[in-house]
């Protein structure tokens, strides 16, 4: 009977951050779902209406506001996660995704900024006039396209 007191003792120690992550994390899911209907709604009503050809990105932008608030919600549940010795372990697993959602987010802008200067460079230059230079605009673009 006494080979089991640690794991009940470690156990009855970790079931009041247990029920915390259960809460936080029910709770901001239904945050997330709630916040991704009503911003369907408005960005549905006032932009998306007027532009039927970018229609398609409303579900892309109302997706990943979603998704970051689920990110942001997990690392928050698993920050509140008291697990003894595998909590060091779980706070790693709970920053990997915000660095991973923070790294796809720079790449995307990166690869956006990029295109805009060598198009503002292209205009300025007048590269269209000389093949040369309109071939390294198009490697710049190309290189810059994951």
């Amino acid at each position: 009977m006494a080979w089991y007191s640690p794991l009940i003792h470690a156990l009855t120690q970790s079931l009041p951050s247990i029920v915390e992550f259960i809460v936080i994390v029910i709770i901001g899911i239904m945050v997330a779902y709630g916040v991704a209907a009503v911003l369907r709604r408005a960005l549905l009503l006032k932009y998306f209406d007027q532009y039927p050809e970018v229609k398609g990105l409303l579900g892309l932008s109302v997706g990943a506001v979603k998704a970051f608030i689920i990110l942001v919600t997990l690392a928050i549940a698993f920050a509140v996660l008291k697990l003894g010795p595998a909590t060091v372990y779980m706070q790693e697993v709970a920053n990997y995704p915000l660095s991973l959602a923070g790294a796809i987010i720079l790449l995307t802008l990166g690869v956006a900024l990029i295109n805009i200067l060598v198009d503002y460079i292209q205009r300025q230059v007048g590269g269209a006039s000389s093949p040369f230079m309109a071939s390294v605009f198009n490697i710049l673009k190309l290189a810059s396209t994951p």
